[in-house]
């Protein structure tokens, strides 16, 4: 058991988180999600935002204390997400034609989502070849990867749902350009509570 998850509550919320996030891509992914404004500041909102980014975090504070090689899984937990997303770009700006949300994100295409798997699946053979973690096959961490970036996309769409209903279209001013601070991280508060919760089955730890 990773010292970060001997409390069964902190285990609990990283299944949940990951759960939650599942449950997020197929309902955005529906089409049956309709984003109405509502500017102004929402309790609600605010303290689950709050309790999504405090998981996250404790999912990638479990990831760093895996024994031999957590620090590492770390960063290739934000190289998965950094290659994914640079599929998704060039794949969907080459051939995409069919939109994946378009209600939510209409710039987003079932094309670049196939880009992001495609780089998924390179970083699923780069970590076999590795050796980070052994016991796992191939085909697990192809799961594993594939998976954990399919998730990612629930964080992308959701950024995109709060920034419709705020009627803004970057999430901040600190990073001029790049959308804001949010805009960096959204794919990895997703990915983060999945990637380490399918680590746990996998490896049959909790």
């Amino acid at each position: 058991m990773y010292q970060i998850l001997d409390s069964q509550y902190l285990a609990w919320m990283v299944y949940v988180l990951a759960a939650w996030w599942l449950l997020v891509l197929l309902v955005l992914l529906s089409g049956q999600w309709a984003v109405g404004e509502k500017k102004g500041l929402n309790p609600l909102v605010l303290s689950g935002g709050m309790l999504l980014l405090t998981g996250s975090w404790g999912a990638l504070v479990g990831i760093h204390a895996m024994p031999a090689h957590g620090p590492k899984l770390v960063m290739f937990l934000f190289m998965l997400i950094w290659v994914a997303d640079s599929g998704a770009y060039f794949s969907g700006r080459q051939w995409g034609s069919h939109k994946l949300a378009p209600v939510v994100s209409p710039g987003k295409t079932i094309e670049g989502v196939y880009g992001a798997l495609a780089g998924a699946a390179l970083c699923a053979l780069a970590l076999f070849y590795l050796g980070w973690l052994q016991g796992m096959t191939l085909l697990q961490l192809l799961i594993l990867c594939m998976a954990s970036v399919l998730v990612s996309v629930a964080g992308d769409l959701w950024e995109s749902v709060l920034k419709r209903q705020q009627g803004v279209k970057d999430s901040g001013n600190l990073l001029p350009g790049h959308g804001g601070i949010l805009d960096r991280i959204d794919s990895q508060i997703a990915a983060a509570p999945f990637f380490l919760a399918g680590l746990l089955l996998l490896e049959g730890t909790w």
